[in-house]
């Protein structure tokens, strides 16, 4: 039997541990993002260069073609994972918030609003399980694009090489 002492440890080590994370997270994105940006401009300084080579596995395909489409789509991609990485944190937020309404409404013991106070608390426990919802789609669609951002970059590095 897990003593309370022990699973509040446990709580507090899984905080811990997702927080950095999420940190870890948004210093990749952040960092792959930089990456696509630079290469994208060393491409518009040197794509004299790229004139002649072609595509891998598309060798009729001029790498010129593909980096001048490709990057400003992987970059436009990076900035719809920030926007969705940043609304997902501003619902988690609400969530917390809409938590701590419901116990705060819980505790109130005034038997005069009784019916109000379990009708808001139902109405923010389904408001929470939508945002619940609604944040584990954001973080899916996290996860997708940045594999397919990482797999796009190193794809026209390789391009490149």
């Amino acid at each position: 039997m897990i003593t309370q002492e022990i699973e509040q440890k446990l709580s507090d080590r899984f905080k811990n541990w997702q927080s950095k994370q999420i940190d870890l997270l948004t210093f990749s994105i952040n960092v792959f993002f930089i990456i696509s940006i630079t290469f994208y401009g060393y491409f518009l300084d040197h794509k004299d260069l790229f004139c002649h080579k072609s595509v891998p596995f598309f060798p009729t395909y001029p790498l010129k073609y593909l980096i001048a489409f490709i990057l400003p789509l992987s970059i436009s991609l990076w900035i719809i994972i920030l926007i969705v990485r940043l609304n997902d944190f501003r619902i988690t937020k609400n969530i917390t918030k809409n938590k701590k309404r419901v116990k705060k409404l819980q505790s109130n013991t005034d038997p005069i609003e009784l019916d109000n106070r379990l009708l808001q608390i139902e109405t923010l426990k389904k408001k929470i399980k939508n945002q619940k919802t609604v944040t584990k789609m954001l973080g899916r669609i996290t996860w997708i694009f940045f594999y397919l951002q990482i797999f796009i970059l190193i794809w026209i590095i390789w391009s490149v090489g």
